[in-house]
């Protein structure tokens, strides 16, 4: 069997796993799903399961690791606008576009456990626009601006992606940029209220 036909079995055996996880959270919080009923919902077997993943987070990492490569697609044959703030905007838009055609995913990203792992692989993917500063008082900066976006994010997808995903990028940028219609700094009495 040549290399890339065992690959396309490989790649198709993931993607049927994958697709299992999303139609057992149908049913079921992440937080409450089994690896048999993983197995169960995506056809195949348990030593099939078990030969690509350990458990349901590498299953879900796996899934967000090609939702971010369909992401990374969306740019091909675009000028790249590097990673500034265009580029910035240019990976938010894709990202908010690639949710929104995947609303199935709303079910999974709902749950707290879910939520958890989305952070750590959104935190990984992060250095991309925001390399790690060299000082303490940047790091500050990187952790608010990937919290708040990744915040933003998750209410998004929680109350059911009304907003364009062009809304969604203005206001990521407005953070990152440190505009907004309101001019009232967040630190000066405005925590109390939320």
């Amino acid at each position: 069997m040549s290399t890339t036909k065992r690959q396309q079995q490989i790649d198709q055996s993931r993607r049927l796993i994958e697709e299992g996880l999303i139609q057992a959270a149908r049913n079921r919080p992440y937080s409450q799903l089994s690896n048999e009923q993983i197995v169960k919902a995506s056809g195949v077997s348990r030593m099939t399961y078990y030969r690509h993943f350990q458990n349901k987070r590498e299953v879900l990492l796996s899934l967000l690791e090609r939702l971010s490569g369909e992401i990374g697609q969306r740019s091909h044959g675009k000028p790249e606008k590097g990673t500034g703030v265009g580029g910035l905007a240019e990976m938010l838009h894709r990202r908010f576009t690639v949710l929104l055609e995947n609303q199935h995913l709303h079910h999974l990203l709902t749950d707290p456990q879910a939520r958890e792992v989305f952070r750590e692989f959104r935190w990984q993917r992060s250095a991309e626009f925001f390399p790690h500063p060299e000082n303490e008082k940047n790091v500050y900066k990187r952790l608010y601006i990937l919290g708040g976006i990744d915040g933003m994010t998750l209410q998004w997808i929680e109350t059911g992606m009304v907003e364009s995903p062009s809304f969604m990028v203005d206001l990521c940028l407005e953070l990152v940029e440190g505009r907004g219609s309101d001019p009232t700094p967040l630190h000066r009495g405005r925590l109390s209220g939320i």
